[in-house]
């Protein structure tokens, strides 16, 4: 009742989840998304590009990377995303708006 004289969120049984059974030893995640990623973020840490730039990558690699390397990241629909050290955009593969040399480090990865 206090919450709702504060207009805070009440919790009701409608917006809960809970994870009764939830007793892992550790956590689970999904390979497919990670080790590509991890991967390619270590490159990046040993090679030290002076830029690099990312073709419909996870926006999550595009941040923690942007980090420690310049960083431009390009999909069909740019993301509202203001990071320093990135720079966001839209761009098709078929038909990329860049002249022959712009790239010196690049990836696409699902």
């Amino acid at each position: 009742m206090l919450a709702k004289q504060r207009g805070l969120p009440v919790a009701t049984w409608g917006n809960l989840f809970p994870c009764l059974g939830d007793k892992t030893a550790v956590v689970g995640f999904d390979r497919h998304y990670i080790y590509h990623t991890a991967w390619a973020a270590r490159v990046l840490a040993r090679t030290r590009p002076q830029k690099h730039v990312d073709f419909s990558s996870s926006l999550y690699f595009a941040a923690l990377c942007s980090a420690t390397t310049e960083f431009e990241h390009y999909d069909f629909r740019s993301p509202e995303l203001e990071l320093s050290g990135l720079k966001t955009g839209t761009a098709d593969l078929t038909s990329l708006p860049f002249p022959d040399d712009h790239f010196d480090s690049v990836s696409c990865m699902h």
